[in-house]
């Protein structure tokens, strides 16, 4: 087991007798919680390669870690541009601690795919990593 260093300061007011001795008796209880260490998405950006009609299998494009689990996963409206993943594609969460896509892509070949992903743990904490077509 680890060893963690404690630094506690009393103020204590003690009444002293005639002989100038004092004694206190101090109790210290309660305990120290693990570091939380912060929440992460890896990689920060991905990027997806996309052909129009044929079927994406299921592909992990990002890896959380840290923060205070359970996770959420929402899209990001700071990163998604026009506001949704690609026509035809869905984000996955089958698989604890992963963002996962698939499905078959049903946009026209070249149309831009830019989204994003935000990560919420259940202390608020959040990470987000963006997707972009190849």
């Amino acid at each position: 087991m680890p060893q963690i260093k404690v630094c506690i300061t009393l103020d204590l007011t003690l009444d002293l007798k005639e002989n100038h001795m004092a004694t206190a008796e101090v109790i210290v209880t309660g305990s120290i919680a693990a570091g939380v260490s912060p929440l992460t998405v890896t990689p920060p950006t991905f990027t997806l390669n996309l052909t129009n009609g044929q079927a994406l299998p299921e592909t992990v494009i990002a890896t959380v870690s840290g923060g205070v689990p359970p996770y959420t996963f929402a899209l990001d409206p700071a990163i998604t541009n026009p506001g949704t993943v690609p026509n035809g594609l869905a984000l996955d969460q089958n698989v604890a601690n992963t963002i996962g896509i698939s499905g078959t892509p049903t946009d026209p070949a070249g149309t831009p795919v830019n989204f994003g992903v935000i990560v919420t743990d259940s202390a608020g904490n959040t990470a987000n990593a963006a997707v972009r077509r190849a």
